[in-house]
């Protein structure tokens, strides 16, 4: 089956992402949802569709769960298996991304896509010339 390429796919790939992973299922090492099985996926709660604040949210937005849970998640929220695809309340409430103290938090950001590209996207080498060692 081919999955659908999306524009933030690329956020996976980055460091940031890597330790927010290591971050959530050593946080999570049981599945938060069966609690039977370890822990092998970091799962976004509310699906991000490309919000960075969303994608990003160690505390309020990520979870450790196991691969038959993200699986029966994923299909739910997706329309896999024949399934209608669920709205979350992300989609058909608005903007609810929740903050500390269970506040909700609503961000609005005038940096364009591609400049927080070039500002996630950087060689560390480059910082580092001209800097004595």
């Amino acid at each position: 089956m081919n999955r659908v390429k999306h524009e933030w796919d690329k956020y996976y790939h980055r460091a940031h992402w890597k330790n927010l992973r290591k971050l959530i299922l050593s946080r999570d090492p049981v599945c938060v949802i069966c609690n039977r099985n370890a822990s092998t996926v970091a799962d976004h709660i509310i699906p991000h569709k490309g919000s960075w604040t969303l994608f990003s949210d160690l505390n309020d937005n990520l979870q450790g769960i196991c691969i038959p849970c993200h699986d029966r998640k994923t299909a739910r929220e997706d329309g896999g298996f024949g399934n209608v695809i669920a709205k979350s309340r992300f989609e058909t409430n608005g903007p609810q991304p929740i903050g500390e103290n269970g506040g909700r938090v609503f961000q609005s950001s005038s940096i364009s896509a591609k400049k927080l590209d070039a500002a996630l996207d950087f060689n560390v080498e480059d910082l580092l010339k001209g800097i004595p060692k």
